[in-house]
């Protein structure tokens, strides 16, 4: 009998996540596989005695999803995908046991969520723009390959757990419909636990399309201003730890306090060039901003002519954030819930 169940929860029941649970199908330990749907149809794999599908009401978070998968296993171990990644190799569960063995003070292990090889040109570029540091800030060691180490954060589309582990910390804050993976890892760290970053658990991440993308751009934008607001709260009130706002200077990325900052510096800018005289030390934050942008483009084309369209991405991805987090300080916000999907709610084949 197996010790793993691989929990993924999902929309739509289509070809990519279809494609998922043939790749756990093939993870060594035979793992066992719950899919949380929304979908009643196309369940393909429910003649399987492997794979049970869990049907739930739509609107469910991906966090409640989750937990519900849990409350139905007793395994000892649980591996969490996406219903758009999959597990790049089938010593995944193996390794990934390996790595809870080195400290018994790891509470979480995951690698990287890379690019897989058969993506459309438009996805490999938002591909490319996960790995500028203008994105995924200082920690985007999950969009890259790197050696083995402690990590700040990893991600629920590539997790390995105890299960015993999990409930100690209550599971995913079901009230959150993004960033419920962000704030378990962050309960990890703020009760002086840690997670593990290892290359031999990777995963393969479909990307979204641009404009899906720029939608998750929106999120992340509001996201870090949700960040500042619990970490101010945490640090002025001080305010216990609990699920949502476990924000403390542990936990904490102070990258995104550029977000709100950069349309505001961009509007006194303008302000002041139409009614005041431009000072050029005023200009310095606009110079850096565009060579940074330039640098970061040249990087992760590897130096090819595809930097200019990256560029631009790049540009157009930085604004929307910075807007979105300015706006929710005076909270003004947009419902994204009709329009946050991964690309397997789009797809309709591989």
């Amino acid at each position: 009998m197996s010790d793993t169940t691989v929990i993924i929860p999902a929309i739509k029941n289509s070809h990519i996540l279809n494609n998922t649970v043939k790749h756990c199908l093939e993870l060594k330990t035979n793992p066992k596989i719950i899919i949380v749907t929304d979908d009643k149809e196309n369940q393909i794999f429910n003649k399987n005695e492997k794979i049970k599908y869990i049907l739930v009401s739509s609107g469910m978070t991906m966090s409640r999803k989750r937990n519900l998968a849990v409350d139905t296993t007793d395994t000892e171990f649980l591996a969490f995908f996406d219903s758009d990644s999959f597990p790049a190799n089938t010593d995944w569960i193996i390794n990934a046991k390996n790595c809870l063995k080195k400290n018994n003070k790891i509470y979480a292990v995951g690698g990287p969520d890379t690019s897989p090889p058969n993506e459309s040109k438009s996805q490999k570029n938002v591909g490319l723009l996960k790995k500028s540091i203008l994105i995924s800030g200082f920690r985007n060691h999950r969009k890259n390959i790197l050696d083995e180490m402690y990590v700040p954060e990893l991600s629920s589309s590539n997790l390995f757990m105890r299960r015993e582990k999990y409930l100690e910390l209550n599971g995913m804050d079901e009230n959150l419909y993004t960033g419920e993976d962000t704030d378990l890892f962050n309960r990890i760290i703020a009760s002086g636990k840690k997670l593990y970053y290892s290359p031999n658990v990777h995963a393969y991440h479909f990307d979204r399309y641009f404009k899906g993308f720029l939608i998750e751009r929106y999120d992340r934008g509001m996201q870090s201003t949700v960040a500042i607001k619990a970490y101010l709260n945490r640090i002025l009130l001080n305010r216990k730890i609990e699920a949502g706002s476990a924000y403390t200077t542990k936990t904490f990325r102070f990258e995104f306090f550029i977000n709100p900052l950069l349309v505001t510096y961009f509007a006194i800018l303008l302000l002041t060039a139409l009614f005041l005289n431009l000072n050029f030390i005023l200009l310095i934050p606009l110079f850096l901003y565009f060579f940074i942008l330039l640098i970061e483009s040249l990087r992760i084309s590897n130096f090819s002519l595809n930097f200019i369209k990256l560029l631009i991405q790049l540009f157009i991805c930085t604004i929307v954030q910075s807007i979105a987090s300015l706006l929710l300080f005076f909270n003004i916000s947009i419902d994204l819930k009709k329009h946050y999907r991964n690309v397997s709610d789009n797809y309709s084949e591989l």
